[in-house]
């Protein structure tokens, strides 16, 4: 674990934080532990570990850019192709948060960088965020507690950029279809009285 151990008696030792599971078709589950920076593909059946990816004992060799640190919700498509979102929790390794893809070759147990898509300016996030993989290719980023969505094509230009007013976290962001009733344009009417608007 990178967390730790809590010196105060009564706290708890968080070595583990699952912050996201996928279960697979194959039955095993991808588990995302935040404070071993690891994600592990466990068996459904017995519990037995497949393979792992980051962390300190990876059963995959980390190739060029691919370590993360307490990393968050980390997805697996087409059976070798992950999505995560970097927090950067290694002060002296990682200078700023970003969307990770990586392609996982089971045969020769190497992971690669596929992209690495950062903000601009540069975000660091505490914790929490996301890295949605969506239908056209773009990926939508929840940046966590770096109060910031952003959404990048394929090419890791920037297409959609929002952040809030103030303070605010979002442990996920996802984008979704909406549809609003009724298709007419919105009307509004105010009021004012002395306690009330």
């Amino acid at each position: 674990s990178y967390s730790p151990v809590a010196r105060r008696t009564g706290v708890p030792w968080d070595y583990f934080h699952i912050n996201s599971i996928q279960p697979r078709s194959d039955g095993t589950i991808l588990i995302s532990a935040r404070n071993t920076s690891q994600i592990y593909d466990v068996s459904g059946s017995n519990g037995s570990i497949k393979w792992s990816v980051g962390g300190k004992k990876p059963t995959f060799k980390m190739g060029s850019q691919t370590m993360f640190y307490f990393q968050h919700d980390a997805r697996l498509h087409n059976g070798d192709t992950l999505t995560l979102f970097d927090d950067a929790g290694q002060p002296f390794k990682e200078k700023q948060s970003r969307a990770l893809t990586l392609k996982l070759d089971t045969n020769t147990n190497t992971a690669t960088l596929v992209s690495q898509f950062f903000h601009t300016p540069a975000l660091k996030a505490a914790a929490e965020g996301n890295n949605e993989l969506l239908g056209n290719g773009d990926q939508l980023v929840s940046w966590g507690q770096a109060p910031f969505i952003t959404e990048f094509n394929p090419k890791g230009q920037e297409v959609f950029d929002a952040h809030f007013t103030a303070y605010n976290a979002t442990y996920r962001a996802y984008r979704a279809v909406w549809t609003g009733t009724p298709a007419t344009l919105p009307a509004l009417a105010a009021k004012t009285s002395r306690t009330k608007t």
